[in-house]
Parts: C-alpha cells; sequence; structure tokens
C-alpha cells in the first residue's frame, strides 16, 4: 500500500485558508522613500511570489506617517499586501490606543492583508510585557493578532495573553552552533497552538519564520556574532514543505544590520544607517548583494502555497564568503552563537564552513561543476529533488584555494567576484557575510505537483537518528522528534514477508515518552527490535527534566587571574564569553538570577574593556561586581535623558526628607505606595490643534488613571540652587494619551491625520491647558495616622459576702481521686475514717476501698486502667441526700467521654470521718448497674538518636460499670414533671436535627410575668424535682449573664444549681466576673426555671450529646523537650545586652520552601523567587536571616484543637493549657487536626516556622471542649478564658500572642457572646499586654466581609483597636486572590503575610489562605519582642507592635525568572507590601539602633528606617509614616550637594522629558501643530528630513523606566 496523504493525518487536519508569505521590512530603513522608490521594492518582491511586506514600525519614528503614507499608497497602486510588526523593542511600548487607531485606519486600505474571515493580520517583534493590551485591541480592531514573544518559548508566549492571539510568529529560524537547521522549535509552535486550539476553542495560526543568513556586528548595539547560514536558505524552504505553516515570513527585507536581507542594496538613502549608529567597524552588507536568494522563491514559494509549481526557466544561485574563515584578518571578536542569549559560544570557525554554495532549478539533472581560481573542487548534487524535477542543492569544500569562483551548470555559469585572503575592502576585518550570485538558463516547462507526496528522507538529533531514518523513508516524520529532509511519492511500506513484521514495540527501559510512535511504527514493519531505544516489552516512561531537543547550555566555567570570578558566576549560568572564558561543563540551562533594572556594570579603567565589559554588565546587574576588575553603573536609557544628570532617589527620602545629588541634576523621586488600587477620575479636557491652515478646538475625554502608585514631578535642582534648599513634593500622574483623528480637504483631496494626544498630568489636568494653571504643584500624599484607641473602663466586680452553710443538699465543692494501688477495707459499721490534715481543718480526707460503700461500687479493672479505691476530700459538713460528688478525675491519661450519671447517694456527714446510713433493704436484688465509658490516646514509641518518638495514635475506650442502690425518694413512676406539670414559665424549644447552637433572649418583662416560678425557685425540693422531668427535650446551654447582673445574682444560681445535680459550670474571672454558665443536659423546664432568676439575659443551645470518638490514624511525635531561655529583662529601659547566637544565620531553605527568605528580604533587595544561594549538590536554596534568638521566650497561644505533633513539630517548645472544665461537645474531625498543624508549623516548625524558638501553647484534650461542632463559640469563650488564666498563672504578660486563623459568620448577630469575647480580647490587650492576630479569612464560600465577621469586625469598629488582621501575599508580593477583603472591597488597615503557595511540610499539596499567613505575622510579634533590641520593653505594647509591624512592611522586589504565576491564587498587578523581620542580612535594624552596624548595606537601609522611629521608651505617641515610600509629613525634600543619596535599586521613579517638564508650561504644546508625524490617506506627503536614530532588533535589557513626557519638573 503507498502512504498518500499520510503527511496529513500526522500533520493533522489543514486549516482552509490561503496561505501567505511576507517579507520582514524595516520601515525605519526607508523613511526617506517616495512612492516610486517603494514601488520598485515591492514589484521586486512580487516577482518572487511574496504576498506582501510585514512592516516594522517603532513607536519613536517620528516620521512614520509620512512613511507609511507612501507606502500604502504604492502597495494599492499595485495590488500588493501589507501587514504591521509592531516592533516593541526597538522603539519602545506601543499605546495601545494608538495601535488601535492606527488599526482602524490602515485596515481600511485594500492593500492591507485580510484573512479567510476579513480580520487585519497583525503581528509584532516582542512585547510580551503588554500582551494584556492586546484583547482591548482586538475587541476594536477585529484583528487576528499573531504575535512574535520568542523570548518566553511557545507555551509561555501563550500563557502571556491566554486565548487572546490568534496564533504565534518565531523569531528563531537559524541554526544553533556548528548544527544545521531543524524543526524542534517550530514543532513546539505547533504543540502548544494545537493545545491551545482545543483549550480555546479557536483556530490558532502558526507564522514560520524563514532566513537565508545571520551575521552581525554592531557594538553599538551590544551585538556581534552569527550564527550558520550555509545551506539554510535550501533547508529551510523544503523543511517549509513539509510543515505547511498557515503562513511564512521571511527574515529579512532589508535588515542589513543582521545580513539577512534579500532586497537590493542601495547606496543612497537610509539604508546603512544602522552601521554608523551601531558603531560597526566596517560596512559588511556594502557590496554584498543577495538578489540572488530571491531567484529560487517563486518555485518554491508557489509549492508551499499550493503544491504545484512550474519551472519555465532554468536557474542558478550560488553563495559563499569571498574570505577564508582562517584568513589572517581581524575576525571583529565575533562569535558563533551569543552569550547574550545564554548559547554556548564558539569561535566564528568552528560555525561556518568554508564551503561554496550553490542551488539549481532545473527540468532534469545536469552536472555541477565549481572551480576557485581554476581548482576543480569536485562539486556533486547532495540534495536531488523527487523525479528529478524542482530543486537541486549542493556544496563543495574551497580549502586553501582562492581566486575566481566559477560555477557552472549546464549551459548556466556563474563567474563572479573572486575569494581572497586580502581584506583591504573591509578595514582589515573578515567578512562574515555572504555573497550572493545567481543567473538564469534556457527556457523549458516542467510541472511538480507534490499535493500527494509525503517525506521520504529524514534525521533527527542523537538518539533518534536511526529510528527516524527508518521511519520517515515510509512516511512517518514526525516533527516532535524527526527531521524530514526530503518529500516525494510515498513508497509501499514492509508486508508481512518482512522478517519482524508486526512486532509490537514500546519505547526501551529508560526511554520518554518521544519515542512511543516511532517504536510502534518501526517495530511493526520490521526494525529490528527489540534495541537501544526499542523493546517488546512495555515500561514505564521517564519523563525528562530537559527536552532532548534543547542544545546545552554552559553549566561552569573558568577565568585567568581577575576573571576567575566573574567567569565562575556568569559562567554557571550560560553567560560563558569565549573570549574571556573558557567553559568546563554543559548541560541543562541554570537560569540566572533576574537582572536589575537599574544597575549595571562595566568594566575598570585598568582592565580590557572587550574581555570584561560583557561579564561586569552581566555579572553586576545580578548583584556580583567585584572591585577592581568592574565598577558598577546605573542604567541610562534614550538619548533626551543621557543630556540629564539624573539622580535616581530611593524610596527612603520619605523618611528622611533630604537627597542629594552633583548640581546641575535632576532628583527623580520615587513613587509611593497606596492602600489599594485608586481610581482617579479625569475631567473632560478641552484644547486646541492646527488642521491644515486652521485651527479647531475640540474636548477630549482621557480615560481613567487606575494606579496603586503615587507618582511625583522632578525636581530640577540647577546652578544656582544653594544646600539646604527646600522643594515641595508634587504629585504628578501620566493620563494615558489620546490618539484623535482629524481630516480635512484642500485642493479636493481629502487629509487625515492621527495625532497622539499627550494630555497634562493629573492633578493639574483639573485646571485645563496651562495657560489656565494658578497652581503649579498637585499636592502630596500624607503619612498614614493612627487614631486614639477607644478606652472602655470596666467595672470591677461587685463583692459578695458568702454566709457558711454547713448543710447541702447536694454537694457542695469536692474532690474525688482515684487510688491505684491494692488496699484493704476501711469502713465498718456505716463509718469510714479520715486521715490527718495538718493544713486545712475545714476539710476531711477519706480514703475508702472501690466497693465498700454501697451506694458507691466503682472499680475498674481493665486491660489498661486498674482503680482500687476512692479519695474524697470533703468539707465538713452534712450532705445530701441528692446527687452524688462530681466525678471528673481520672488516672493519669484516662478520661470520662461523657460526664457518668451515678445514683443519687443518702445523706452524710462528713467530720470526723464518714458516716452513713444503712443499707436499704431490698437493695442487694435491686442494684443499677451504670455503664462509664472513658478513654485515652495511646502512642506508639521508638527511640531515634536517644529521642522518644511517638509512631502512632489511637483512641482507647473503655466501659467500667458503677453500682449503687436506688434511693426512694429518686424512684417514682409519676408521669412527666414528676406529677407536677410544667413549669409556667415554659417555652418551647424546636427539636434539632443537629446539632446546631442557637440562642434564645429574655426581656424584663418575661420575668415580671411569673412571681410563682420566682418564688418556688427558693425551694430546693423543686429544683430537684425538675431532674424527672424527663420526658422534655435535653439540651445543653450556655447562659449569658445580663449589662446590670450581679455577681452575687450569680451565686445564688449557681447554688440552687447544685441541687439538680447536672454537670454544671460558671466560667468567671476575677476581673471579667462571669462570662457563661454552663448545663450540659438541661431539661426545657430547668432551663426556664433558670432563667427566670435574675441575672441571665440570654442563652445559647445546641441538641444532642457530645459526637462519639473517631479511631485516630495520624501520626504524631512527641513533644520536645528543648531548654528555652527567657528574655533578658532590665529594671529600667535602657537597652538589654546582646545574647549569645544560638542558632546560625541564615537557615536554608528549600527552593519551594520560600516564605522565610522573603521575610527577611530587606526593602530595595532583588529577591530571587527561585532562591539566592545556589549548591550544586542541592540546587537552589532560600537563605531566612534571623538573629539567632527566633523567639525565644515568647509564647505564641493558638486557638486550635486537635494537634499531633509529626516530623516537622518535633522537638519544638510545645506546652499545653487546660480550660477548667470540659463542656463535653465533641471532638473535631481528622480535617481540623490537620488544620492545626498546618497552622502550627510555621509558628515553630523547624524548617517552616518563623519562630522556632518560640513556645507554641495549644489547647490541651479537644476531645471534650472544642470549636469544631456545635457549641463552637461557648468553646470560643472557654479557650479564651484558659488562656487569660493560663497567661497570668505563668505570668506571660507581654509575652504573649495569640493567633487565630477563625473567624466567625456575622449573621445571626450574638450580642451576649459578642460581648464576653471583646471584654476577653481588650483584657488580653490592655492588662495582659498580648497582641491578637487574626486571618482576615479566605473569600471561599463567603457570607460576610473581614469588617463584617468577628472577631476582626472589631478591629474596625475601634474595640479593639490594635488587633492585627491579616491577608495573603504570593511570593511575587501580590495580592492573594482569596484573601478576604473588607465589605467596600479594599483591605485598609490590613498586614499582608506570605500565604499563597506555602510549602507544606507534612508533604502534601502547597497551602493557601490566610489561615498560614496569621501564624507568620503572630511569629513576627514573637520575633520582635523577643529580640535583645533597645525597645524590647515598648514592644511589650500591643499598640507600639502593631505600629511598628505595619510600618515594616514594604513591596518586595520580586524577580521570578521562571515566571511561575499562579494567577488563579494572586492577584495579577496588585502587589501588597509584606511584613518584614527587620533584617539586612545578619544584621537586625532594630539591634543595631545604638550599637549600629557592620555591612554596609546594614547601614544604608536600617539607618534611613531608625530615622523614622522614636526614641526607645517614648513610643507610645509615635504615629508612623510609610517605610515603603509613603510621604513625610509635610510632603517635602530637603537637597543639598554630593553623591546621590538615597540610590535607587528598585521601584525608582521617571526621569521626566517634553512639554510638561516645567512648572508651567508656555506656548503650544507639541501635537498643536499640524504634526510631521502625519499618516495621510491617499495624499503623497512631503518627505521629513529630520534626523532620527535607527536601530536593528536587540534582545532588550534592564534600563531604568523610559523617560515620559507627561510628567513635569519643579
Amino acid at each position: 500500500m503507498l502512504l498518500v496523504g499520510l503527511l496529513a493525518v500526522l500533520l493533522g487536519c489543514a486549516h482552509v485558508h490561503a496561505k501567505a508569505v511576507f517579507a520582514h521590512f524595516m520601515v525605519e530603513n526607508a523613511k526617506l522613500w517616495t512612492v516610486d522608490q517603494w514601488k520598485v521594492d515591492i514589484k521586486l518582491a512580487q516577482a518572487a511570489h511574496i504576498d506582501g511586506f510585514a512592516l516594522n514600525i517603532r513607536a519613536d519614528d517620528m516620521t512614520l506617517g509620512t512613511s507609511l503614507s507612501v507606502a500604502f499608497e504604492a502597495a494599492d497602486d499595485l495590488d500588493f499586501k501589507m501587514i504591521f510588526s509592531y516592533d516593541y523593542a526597538g522603539g519602545g511600548p506601543w499605546s495601545s490606543n494608538v495601535v488601535v487607531s492606527m488599526m482602524l485606519l490602515y485596515s481600511g486600505y485594500s492593500s492591507y492583508y485580510k484573512d479567510a474571515k476579513r480580520r487585519p493580520v497583525v503581528s509584532t517583534f516582542e512585547g510580551p510585557g503588554q500582551a494584556g493590551d492586546w484583547e482591548y485591541i482586538i475587541k476594536r480592531t477585529n484583528a487576528a493578532f499573531i504575535p512574535d514573544w520568542s523570548s518566553l518559548g511557545a507555551k509561555a508566549a501563550l500563557d502571556a495573553a491566554p486565548c487572546i492571539p490568534h496564533g504565534l510568529f518565531s523569531w528563531a529560524p537559524w541554526p544553533w552552533g556548528n548544527t544545521n537547521g531543524n524543526t524542534y522549535v517550530d514543532a513546539s509552535y505547533v504543540e502548544f497552538l494545537e493545545a491551545a486550539e482545543k483549550s480555546c476553542g479557536s483556530d490558532m495560526q502558526y507564522m514560520m519564520p524563514a532566513s537565508p543568513w545571520f551575521y552581525t556586528n554592531l557594538p553599538g548595539y551590544n551585538k556581534n556574532w552569527l550564527w550558520r547560514g550555509d545551506d539554510l536558505w535550501f533547508d529551510r524552504w523544503e523543511q517549509i514543505r513539509f510543515l505547511g505553516p498557515d503562513y511564512v515570513q521571511i527574515i529579512s527585507w532589508n535588515d542589513f544590520g543582521e545580513s539577512h536581507h534579500i532586497g537590493p542594496l542601495y547606496v543612497e538613502g537610509d539604508s546603512y544607517e544602522a552601521f554608523t549608529v551601531g558603531e560597526a567597524p566596517f560596512n559588511y552588507a556594502l557590496d554584498m548583494p543577495h538578489d540572488g536568494w530571491r531567484e529560487l522563491l517563486p518555485f518554491t514559494i508557489d509549492l508551499y502555497k499550493t503544491g504545484v509549481a512550474t519551472i519555465t526557466r532554468e536557474k542558478l544561485v550560488t553563495w559563499y564568503r569571498v574570505t577564508p574563515k582562517n584568513a589572517s584578518c581581524d575576525d571583529g571578536w565575533t562569535t558563533g552563537n551569543t552569550a547574550s542569549q545564554l548559547q554556548f559560544e564558539f569561535s566564528p570557525q568552528d560555525v561556518v564552513q568554508d564551503k561554496v554554495f550553490y542551488s539549481a532549478l532545473l527540468a532534469g539533472n545536469q552536472a555541477v561543476t565549481v572551480t576557485v581560481g581554476g581548482v576543480n573542487l569536485g562539486a556533486t548534487w547532495t540534495k536531488i529533488p523527487s523525479g528529478g524535477v524542482g530543486m537541486y542543492h549542493g556544496s563543495v569544500d574551497f580549502g586553501s584555494n582562492t581566486g575566481a569562483v566559477v560555477v557552472t551548470v549546464g549551459s548556466m555559469t556563474v563567474n563572479d567576484r573572486s575569494i581572497t585572503n586580502r581584506c583591504d575592502d573591509t578595514s582589515g576585518y573578515l567578512n562574515w557575510n555572504a555573497y550572493v550570485a545567481s543567473t538564469t538558463g534556457a527556457a523549458v516547462s516542467a510541472t511538480v505537483n507534490s499535493t500527494q507526496w509525503v517525506c521520504v528522507e529524514g534525521t533527527a538529533a542523537d538518539g533518534f537518528d536511526e529510528l527516524c531514518t527508518f521511519t520517515c523513508r515510509y512516511g512517518y516524520c514526525p516533527v516532535g522528534a524527526c527531521l524530514c529532509t526530503k518529500m516525494g511519492p510515498g513508497i509501499k511500506l514492509p508486508d508481512e514477508d518482512t522478517p519482524g513484521y508486526g512486532t509490537v514495540g514500546f519505547p526501551a527501559q529508560g526511554r520518554s515518552a518521544s519515542y512511543g510512535g516511532l517504536c510502534s511504527f518501526a517495530c511493526n514493519y520490521g526494525f529490528p527490535c527489540p534495541n537501544t531505544y526499542c523493546d517488546t516489552t512495555e515500561h514505564e516512561l521517564v519523563i525528562p527534566s530537559v527536552s532532548p531537543f534543547t542544545p546545552d547550555a554552559c553549566t561552569s566555567g573558568v577565568g585567568e587571574g581577575g576573571l576567575g570570578g566573574l567567569c565562575g558566576f556568569a559562567c554557571n549560568f550560560g553567560f560563558c564569553p569565549i573570549r574571556s572564558c573558557t567553559c568546563t561543563s554543559t548541560g541543562a540551562l541554570h537560569v540566572p538570577p533576574a537582572q536589575s533594572k537599574f544597575v549595571s556594570g562595566k568594566a575598570d579603567a585598568s582592565v580590557d574593556e572587550r574581555i570584561y565589559g560583557p561579564l561586569c554588565e552581566f555579572t553586576c546587574s545580578r548583584g556580583y561586581c567585584p572591585e577592581g576588575v568592574c565598577i558598577q553603573t546605573e542604567i541610562n536609557e534614550g538619548n533626551p535623558s543621557k543630556k540629564v544628570n539624573a539622580a535616581y532617589i530611593g524610596p527612603e527620602v520619605y523618611m528622611s526628607q533630604r537627597a542629594a545629588c552633583e548640581s546641575p541634576c535632576v532628583l527623580v523621586l520615587p513613587p509611593s505606595g497606596l492602600p489599594s488600587t485608586t481610581t482617579i477620575k479625569l475631567p473632560p479636557y478641552k484644547t486646541s490643534f492646527q488642521v491644515g491652515s486652521t485651527t479647531t478646538t475640540t474636548t477630549l475625554y482621557p480615560s481613567d488613571i487606575i494606579t496603586d502608585k503615587i507618582w511625583y514631578s522632578n525636581i530640577n535642582i540647577t546652578g544656582s540652587v544653594t544646600d539646604g534648599a527646600v522643594f515641595p513634593r508634587c504629585t504628578s500622574l501620566k493620563p494615558e494619551d489620546i490618539p484623535i483623528t482629524l481630516s480635512y480637504v484642500s485642493n479636493s483631496r481629502t487629509t487625515v491625520t492621527i495625532r497622539q494626544v499627550e494630555l497634562p498630568p493629573w492633578p493639574q489636568i483639573t485646571q485645563g491647558p496651562p495657560d489656565q494653571w494658578t497652581s503649579t504643584c498637585g499636592g502630596s500624599t500624607e503619612g498614614s495616622t493612627t487614631e486614639e484607641p477607644i478606652i472602655i473602663t470596666i467595672p470591677s466586680p461587685s463583692s459578695t459576702t458568702a454566709t457558711p452553710i454547713y448543710t447541702y443538699g447536694v454537694f457542695p465543692p469536692a474532690r474525688v481521686e482515684p487510688i491505684v494501688q491494692p488496699m484493704d477495707p476501711q469502713c465498718r459499721d456505716n463509718s469510714c475514717p479520715e486521715e490527718d490534715d495538718d493544713d486545712d481543718d475545714s476539710v476531711v480526707i477519706i480514703r475508702v476501698k472501690c466497693d465498700e460503700l454501697w451506694f458507691f461500687i466503682f472499680c475498674i479493672n481493665t486491660n489498661n486502667v486498674k482503680i482500687f479505691g476512692w479519695k474524697f476530700i470533703f468539707p465538713r459538713s452534712t450532705i445530701g441526700p441528692g446527687p452524688p460528688p462530681p466525678l471528673i478525675n481520672l488516672i493519669s491519661g484516662w478520661k470520662f467521654i461523657r460526664p457518668p450519671k451515678f445514683p443519687h447517694w443518702p445523706k452524710i456527714t462528713v467530720g470526723p470521718g464518714l458516716k452513713y446510713p444503712d443499707k436499704p433493704s431490698g437493695c442487694d436484688s435491686n442494684k443499677l448497674e451504670v455503664p462509664v465509658e472513658i478513654y485515652t490516646r495511646s502512642f506508639g514509641l521508638s527511640v531515634s538518636n536517644g529521642v522518644t518518638l511517638t509512631t502512632t495514635t489511637r483512641t482507647i475506650t473503655e466501659t467500667a460499670y458503677e453500682t449503687g442502690c436506688p434511693l426512694p425518694q429518686y424512684t417514682t413512676t409519676a408521669g412527666c414533671g414528676g406529677g407536677r406539670g410544667m413549669a409556667k414559665r415554659q417555652t418551647q424549644t424546636p427539636s434539632a436535627a443537629a446539632p446546631v447552637a442557637t440562642i434564645s433572649s429574655a426581656s424584663d418583662t418575661d420575668r415580671t410575668q411569673h412571681p410563682t416560678l420566682t418564688a418556688r425557685a427558693d425551694r430546693p425540693d423543686d429544683w430537684r424535682d425538675d431532674m424527672v422531668d424527663d420526658c422534655t427535650e435535653k439540651h445543653n446551654y450556655a447562659f449569658y449573664v445580663g449589662d446590670y447582673a450581679l455577681e452575687s445574682d450569680i451565686d445564688w444560681i449557681m447554688t440552687r444549681l447544685s441541687y439538680t445535680g447536672l454537670y454544671h459550670h460558671r466560667y468567671q474571672h476575677n476581673a471579667l466576673r462571669t462570662v457563661l454558665v454552663y448545663v450540659l443536659q438541661c431539661s426545657e423546664s430547668l432551663r426556664d426555671k433558670i432563667f427566670a432568676m435574675p441575672g441571665f439575659s440570654n442563652y445559647e443551645y445546641w441538641k444532642g450529646d457530645v459526637v462519639e470518638l473517631a479511631e485516630a490514624t495520624t501520626s504524631r511525635k512527641v513533644q520536645g523537650s528543648r531548654p528555652m531561655s527567657p528574655p533578658a529583662t532590665s529594671s529600667n529601659k535602657t537597652k538589654p545586652e546582646m545574647r549569645r547566637r544560638a542558632v546560625e544565620s541564615p537557615l536554608l531553605d528549600d527552593t519551594n520552601s520560600w516564605h522565610r527568605s522573603q521575610i527577611s528580604s530587606y526593602p530595595s533587595e532583588q529577591w530571587n523567587a527561585d532562591g539566592r544561594i545556589f549548591d550544586f549538590n542541592i540546587g537552589y536554596q532560600h537563605p531566612y536571616y534571623h538573629d539567632g534568638v527566633l523567639g525565644a521566650g515568647q509564647y505564641i497561644y493558638l486557638t486550635e484543637e486537635g494537634l499531633d505533633i509529626y516530623d516537622e513539630l518535633q522537638g519544638a517548645n510545645i506546652v499545653q493549657f487546660e480550660v477548667e472544665k470540659p463542656i463535653f461537645n465533641g471532638s473535631p474531625s481528622p480535617s481540623w487536626g490537620m488544620h492545626a498543624k498546618i497552622v502550627a508549623q510555621y509558628i515553630v516548625g523547624e524548617s517552616l516556622g518563623l519562630v522556632p524558638r518560640a513556645t507554641l501553647v495549644t489547647m490541651k484534650d479537644s476531645f471534650t471542649t472544642t470549636t469544631a461542632v456545635a457549641g463552637a463559640r461557648v468553646a470560643d469563650l472557654i479557650m479564651l478564658l484558659a488562656i487569660i488564666k493560663d497567661i497570668e498563672t505563668h505570668q506571660r504578660q507581654g509575652r504573649c500572642v495569640i493567633s487565630n486563623s477563625i473567624t466567625a459568620s456575622a449573621r445571626p448577630r450574638y450580642p451576649e457572646w459578642e460581648r464576653e469575647y471583646v471584654k476577653m480580647l481588650r483584657y488580653l490587650e490592655g492588662t495582659l499586654n498580648c497582641v491578637w492576630v487574626n486571618a482576615a479569612s479566605n473569600t471561599d464560600g463567603v457570607i460576610d466581609y473581614a469588617d463584617q465577621c468577628p472577631p476582626t469586625m472589631w478591629r474596625f469598629t475601634g474595640d479593639v483597636s490594635n488587633m492585627i488582621i491579616v491577608g495573603t501575599s504570593s511570593k511575587h508580593s501580590l495580592r492573594g486572590l482569596g484573601s478576604l477583603p473588607k465589605s467596600d472591597g479594599t483591605d485598609d488597615g490590613f498586614i499582608f503575610a506570605p500565604g499563597v503557595n506555602l510549602y507544606n511540610g507534612q508533604g502534601v499539596n502547597p497551602v493557601t489562605g490566610t489561615s498560614v499567613a496569621a501564624p507568620l505575622v503572630a511569629g513576627l510579634v514573637a520575633y520582635l519582642r523577643a529580640m535583645p533590641s533597645p525597645f524590647f520593653h515598648d514592644l511589650k505594647s500591643p499598640a507600639f507592635v502593631s505600629k511598628l509591624i505595619s510600618f515594616m512592611t514594604r513591596e518586595v522586589q520580586v524577580t521570578d525568572p521562571r515566571n511561575d504565576y499562579d494567577w488563579s491564587r494572586e492577584y495579577n498587578g496588585i502587589p501588597r507590601k509584606v511584613i518584614w523581620n527587620g533584617n539586612v542580612g545578619n544584621e537586625n535594624c532594630l539591634i543595631g539602633y545604638y550599637i549600629g552596624y557592620l555591612s554596609s548595606e546594614a547601614r544604608a537601609i536600617c539607618e534611613v528606617l531608625i530615622a523614622s522611629l522614636p526614641e526607645p521608651g517614648n513610643t507610645d505617641s509615635w504615629t508612623p509614616g510609610n517605610m515603603g515610600g509613603g510621604s513625610s509629613s509635610d510632603g517635602r525634600v530637603t537637597w543639598s550637594s554630593g553623591p546621590v543619596q538615597p540610590t535607587c535599586t528598585a521601584n525608582c521613579g521617571t526621569l521626566c522629558i517634553g512639554f510638561y517638564c516645567v512648572p508651567k508650561p508656555t506656548g503650544n504644546p507639541p501635537d498643536f501643530a499640524d504634526p510631521i508625524n502625519k499618516m495621510t490617506t491617499k495624499t503623497t506627503s512631503t518627505r521629513s528630513t529630520r534626523p532620527t536614530s535607527t536601530s536593528t532588533k536587540t534582545t532588550p535589557t534592564a534600563h531604568i523606566p523610559t523617560p515620559q513626557a507627561d510628567c513635569f519638573i519643579w
């Protein structure tokens, strides 16, 4: 069978539209052309069957309008096509509005090319930074957008603006190094475009590049390299024919500076200006015509576009270099490949070949001969077309031969320029450009139809060559792995008679999926399998980290002398100039650190600039600038700015209010951050324009300014300014330029002009045109202020005097403890002896065996628990009959799952001893057995390095039984209510299907309506009687105290509750009074009775008993016992002594664990998202710089339960606090415990925690009191009270931080609960000096916003003024997408910390959320408080802590070599200021306040910081400004003469140039006059003679922001 059409199947369905070929045309090289000159070149392009020019246009070309006018007029006349290629690299970015206007205007020409959907096709040269503009442009113009964003690569280019482009153009047709061209780059474009088609649901078109040559030597543009041309022109068109792309763009028609032009050379005009501007050592395009390369294009373009081409005349083309590569001429320091693009460099001699290359268009095979200097070189054809008709190609070495070059094919002979060893006509330099000559032969008539052709020959990279040679022969030549080198009619596939036919093949062991199709095809059709690449057994495929088709880069290198350090640094990142360094290893590229936009370097005057210059530029811009060989420089771009001594000032100026530069100079102030993105609405702007010979007035409508920064005008320091001069800081925001279209008719011809109107800066624009301005300064943004805290005095608790009660109906406060040692009976004749207790005569201690009291028999004898007796500690009194004493305590580690409901006790007398009545008759036959469930948590232990570790965790439950005789008075057969009915004030509580908490209120009116009930409350028997009311609903109740309740009221209620025998507790505090009263399993009738008594205003309840225990499966490790160091203390506010560092700094974190490093990155530092420190064995690592104390002596309370300790927390200081009484509302789910572990690891985790030496304090045992289920609000209050008491008990005031990652819904509101919560928060902050840090919450399933949910809302209402609210930021310092804002959409008042995709020590996916950002801020509080800084005592104040942390936030200057953004979790373009720990390397700014700093970096950063801090000991009235670029209090800058200070390294301001760069411009704006840059419809414009700089394309370098024309200088 023949493989007819197989190629179409392999490459996918072709798009149904006409293919087209464009040639890249540099309009700047034709700016003086007339219509006739344009027509000459257009006709030449048409003769070559080129469809159109891709017009490279620059935004800074002032004659562009004239050029385009004549170009489109000529194209219209000749029916030739044009498309725009907007150059974003050579002339700066284009305004989106100008692009729209130009597209709308010029797409109206018949000569503008439109695709099958009638969309004007448009491309770019680079510009991915403006990718976001194109959605708007496309909507306005309906353009088909096919950009060249090759600097990103195919995948990243599509990701730059997902589903916005309609295809891509690649700028990579040239081979790498000493290899020939291939299609692997093209294959990557095709692959990713096909994937984009599926995901976007629209066609994606590929514009494939073609180019014959590349050589450039323009030092003025930092360009001096070559890529192999040689056979490229022939090979590339064969590749194009095989791939069949949608479009082809030839690079280029007239870019003479890069030697790939195929258009004609011109002596006149601007064609060669690039050689002057680019400082070329000689004009290497002069007398080196390339016209011959066009001769073969009609045939090959027709074959590409239609598959059919006709030969009407034979042609011969030959090309070669006119000087041998080893001639004794200056090679110009040209390299093969370029380190500037991180390519491995070769000498040019190792890349180019001393050959004569020739191609011929023939109707049949004819011999070829080549002679040089009369010597026959033995030339042959290396490429013969299928069928013998078509393109023939070959090459032959000319060796050492020189002289005339003569190439003969049949009747055709080229006898042209000689090859010579002399370089006299090139100033002694080797010319690496090609000389091209051609001729035509006899007329013939032959047609090639390749519409059914497939690949018949192919090759591939190492490792694939053998397979591809076999498969491509049979038409299977996948572009992702193989390179097709010849097409022709398909040949018959091997059949079943072929040995090995039908073998099923798979990639061999260790091979990737790239071998899948090849092995399947090859083995099936008889290729010997198994072999090195294929196997007959299926194996797991490997995923290579680097494509096997990607060339290696240099990975290490050395240099001699002063080059050693430079080469060692640069070669490691692929930049290894062959003239300076020796590369010692190659491999996958190590992505270099991002280069600074503002700092570069140059060679020291003592060394050779050519050898050291490029290295210094590369390394100094990336932070390594060795003295003695390199000098650090500021990047200065743009001719206008070079005329100005611009001093780029750092943001520290807003704290110091001082700046210096050498006069005359211009102070370029940095922008100041706004709290959030702000929209500034601009008014209509009326202005005038000259249109032809008249003046017209029009009103413009500027777009809103959307910004998160305030920009300021430059300050011009003239020679007359004296030291100490004070200048206002004037706001100056640049509005978007407005392109307007103006037209006029003259001499029956309509002229249309588009003008890009520069508007005055805001706020000046609000005053109208400059001649109407009354104020020349836009004002300033003042520093933030802090409101005075609202102070609320809480009344002191009421004092009560209790009268001793010696007779109790129920047990008064008592204690029961288990005895775990065997014992003998103690009691006899209804009496038990007491132990002596010399300390307290008011209590009696009695020990009894577990089975000797007839009313209380409770022995436990299980595998895990054995209790032999009980120890009673009772007051001297008469008690009962009634409920037994509360039994809460068991042996260590064991607890009740629920409080046991034991039978009532008889009346007993305590003291002396214990006396009790006789056993009732029938007791033995009528005993009650009460099951009692208990539990413990079991840990499997192992020992590692002397440390006991826990390897497993499980919950063990046991059931014991308590036995006792029922008392007759508590046994009844009466109906519900003991025959007495329901209480009058009975509120029916609806049953709940699930344990959902509810809250209710009672008014004062309710209380007065039931006097009987109130009176009845005094009778203890009535309270007991309610216990038998078992038919009413049972709930768990939390009763809240009324605002005016007396503590004595609650005392009385508690006494009455004691009669019920129900589990209950009063949670109270000496200063806070009663927080709530809790009653477990309370009936509705009893609830109403309690509620009717004075004292309570609300209650909360939930239905059901506890949640059953689930088997725990989470691994846990036991708490470490690292010794702790208490903080330094002093009796006065002097600076504490420096403590010895106990932990080495920096700590090195994995490249994925970035958060600690970012927090320790100082302001203006370039922070690398991949890591700053590189280890050859480990890779990149993030350094975490710290003070060595790491929070030691500080206590961070975690409002979470269920914390299990795992590896990351092993060895951490973790202690527990205990609630005074559990509420038995259940246990959290395993996910709740997971949340606690995740939060904890970012506080004290060994490798993730910000303060691993601080102490984490968590709640003990969440199986009885949890905030994870119903009753959570009550548990919150109980936990909070327990925290307060724990802090007071252990005297941790001023050393406590509470990290809360939980917020509550704002609906419904619970006033009493909120009152108690706020009361305790204020006490924590105002009395205990604890800092409360709260997560802002996340947007997932949000009901309310951060200013509506408790507790975060109380920060904004002023109830808890120093609470720190934390939002999330990403590693790019961008706002987390899921971080909950306030209801107005802003996050004013928030502190931001890393919380997006944080590395998770538990080995699961990265974690995101404010829950992980808040603990980092809590850790920072502990970090700052623990440091031995002069502010040690001041930092005990929560007010100062919150101010300082806010003041020290800064926008991190992030460089991310991989552009690894996660737009599903981070806001694009919305940066946030992130917390900083105050470190500059190993030095901390606060610690060095008095003692100073060692490094110059620390001095530069810290001295500016501390200048804005208050004096230690005097911080109460401090009102901070904005460290990251906020405003000073008066918005002024004082200038002094001297070196530039403070210098800017990141986030710098912009140098202003143009009309609006003076306080009050005079005269007409530059866009008033009818512009030189006019774009005329159907009109020949007057030629402009205005000079302009011209440059060829280069890879953009980092630079100071482009000078703007819409700000002004004061």
